[in-house]
C-alpha cells in the first residue's frame, strides 16, 4: 500500500461506535425521565402536608401516638387544628419503634393515597393521633383506621 494512502474505517468498528452512542443517549433520555418523574412524584404530597410539615413527620426526634376517645374530633371545631384541651386515652412514645421509618415514607408517599376519592370523616369513632415532633416543627396527623381516612393537624384537611 502506498505512503499517504487512507484506510478506510471498518464497517463494524463504524457500527459498535453507532451502538455505544445510541445507549447513551438511550441512558440519559431514561435518567431524564426518571428525574422528571420522581420530581412529580412528591408534589401532591408538598402541597397537603406543606415543607415543614413534611420534614417534621420525616425527620421528628419524637414521636407519639396519642388514642383519642370517640367524639372527641369534630370537623366543625378547632381540636382537629391543635389538639388543645382533648384528653386521650393513652399517649404512648413510639420514636424507637421498628418500623416507624416506613410509616414516616408512607406518610409522605403520593401513592399511599387515594388523591381522587373524597374523604368524609365519622367523626364519632375512634381515633388516633400521631405527633411528630422536632427542636422547631411539630405536626399532629389525626388517623381513622376503619375508614382509612388522614386530617392534616394543622390545617383540616383530609384525605383517604
Amino acid at each position: 500500500m502506498p505512503q499517504g494512502t487512507k484506510i478506510r474505517g471498518n464497517p463494524v468498528a463504524n457500527q459498535g461506535r453507532m451502538v455505544v452512542i445510541g445507549m447513551v443517549v438511550v441512558a440519559l433520555a431514561a435518567a431524564i425521565f426518571a428525574w422528571t418523574f420522581r420530581l412529580s412524584q412528591g408534589q401532591q404530597i408538598l402541597t397537603f402536608w406543606g415543607a415543614d410539615a413534611a420534614s417534621a413527620i420525616r425527620l421528628g426526634s419524637e414521636v407519639k401516638l396519642l388514642q383519642l376517645e370517640a367524639g372527641q374530633i369534630d370537623s366543625s371545631n378547632a381540636l382537629v387544628r391543635s389538639l388543645n384541651g382533648m384528653d386521650w386515652t393513652a399517649a404512648i412514645d413510639i420514636s424507637k419503634t421498628s418500623g416507624l421509618v416506613h410509616a414516616r415514607q408512607a406518610l409522605i408517599t403520593d401513592a399511599s393515597y387515594a388523591w381522587s376519592s373524597e374523604a368524609n370523616a365519622d367523626w364519632s369513632k375512634d381515633w388516633d393521633v400521631l405527633l411528630f415532633a422536632g427542636p422547631d416543627q411539630r405536626i399532629t396527623v389525626a388517623v381513622q383506621g376503619e375508614a382509612q381516612i388522614l386530617v392534616h393537624g394543622g390545617t383540616g384537611r383530609m384525605v383517604q
